[in-house]
């Protein structure tokens, strides 16, 4: 899981995608802060003094505060989703 990756130190898009297949870690970092999850990130040099600069994250808290804020986020959206349409509108495709 990413969180448990960005838990053991720095991380950048490139290692998102070979570690976990994500390709749009700045996206997931929003989701995690939007949930209260405390995610550093800083500009970095790969080479170390080239012009280049890419963005790395990693978690700012313990990680068992993470998981538990993500599981109530998940909760929260699941208990806040409308309830799929049923009757015959519904299995009329919408048409009544």
């Amino acid at each position: 899981m990413l969180l448990v990756q960005l838990s053991r130190g720095w991380m950048t898009a490139l290692d998102a995608l070979q570690a976990v297949g994500l390709m749009t870690l700045p996206q997931r970092v929003h989701d995690f802060r939007e949930a209260g999850i405390l995610v550093e990130d800083q500009w970095h040099r790969p080479d170390g003094r080239g012009p280049t600069t890419v963005k790395q994250y990693r978690l700012a808290m313990p990680l068992d505060d993470a998981l538990r804020l993500w599981d109530e986020r998940a909760t929260t959206v699941a208990d806040a989703e409308p309830a799929a349409p049923s009757g015959p509108a519904a299995a009329s495709g919408g048409v009544a």
